[in-house]
């Protein structure tokens, strides 16, 4: 397996986020992980890099793209690009890749249906009412 030389854009702190201490955990030897430090300067930072893997698309701004001449996959760890200069960096040359997850079309869907679900059938008024004792108040809409 060849070594690569991985940049990590971690978001900023998220109580009880996982992902960045999984992504860390993934990257093991042969592949050198650093961490992106918002304090240094980008260009060094991104010229070592050979993947960069940008939490969101949020983090990877134009001038990492134009720092990026070595770079050989941006890999944005989730399903949108939407927050994320594609066309941009398609104008580097560089890959961009992204990763449906539990923010795809199918789980959003679900929980949007779930919410209305809840809102008709008064869920937070039941779920009041069901602590206090009261079961069966208010009804659900049908």
């Amino acid at each position: 397996m060849k070594k690569l030389n991985v940049l990590y854009l971690p978001p900023t702190l998220i109580p009880g986020n996982s992902w960045g201490r999984d992504v860390i955990e993934v990257i093991k030897p042969p592949h050198e992980l650093r961490l992106y430090d918002r304090n240094l300067p980008v260009g060094p930072q991104i010229e070592w890099a050979e993947v960069g893997i940008d939490f969101g698309g949020i983090m990877g701004t134009r001038e990492m793209a134009d720092a990026a001449g070595g770079i050989k996959l941006w890999q944005v760890l989730g399903n949108g690009i939407d927050q994320f200069d594609l066309e941009y960096w398609r104008s580097k040359n560089v890959p961009v890749a992204n990763c449906p997850g539990n923010l795809t079309g199918v789980p959003l869907a679900e929980c949007a249906l779930m919410l209305m679900l809840m809102l008709s059938r008064h869920w937070h008024e039941i779920h009041r009412n069901v602590q206090s004792g009261v079961i069966n108040l208010p009804l659900g809409d049908e």
